[in-house]
């Protein structure tokens, strides 16, 4: 009875090397993502949506633009009647593994 045990552990053992062997493989081979293009450039949303009038940000400072790293960015503030929208979008082409989106938690203050 305990050689059946020992095999079964064996078994279990060997299960868990195999699948822990494969994620380490699939983490390895998704690190290599070829970057993304944009169908279009973010300049091309329209300037009025639904009602809504927008005016240009002033241009990110050169300090946030290098912490930030976005291939391509739009800041706007669509305004109707009493209504104000501020918009902002970060395009990246590429994200590298161990690097992640920055959080509106931790960005935006």
């Amino acid at each position: 009875m305990s050689g059946l045990r020992r095999r079964g552990a064996t078994g279990h053992a060997v299960c868990v090397f195999l699948l822990l062997t494969s994620t380490l493989i699939a983490a390895k081979l998704t690190s290599y993502r070829h970057p993304g293009i944009l169908g279009q450039s973010l300049d091309t949303i329209p300037y009025e949506l639904a009602g809504f009038i927008a005016t240009a940000n002033p241009p990110l400072q050169e300090g946030v633009l290098k912490e930030l790293k976005a291939t391509s960015y739009i800041a706007r503030t669509y305004r109707k009647r009493d209504l104000d929208a501020d918009v902002f979008v970060a395009y990246y082409a590429q994200q590298r593994a161990g690097e992640s989106m920055h959080s509106p938690k931790h960005c935006l203050p």
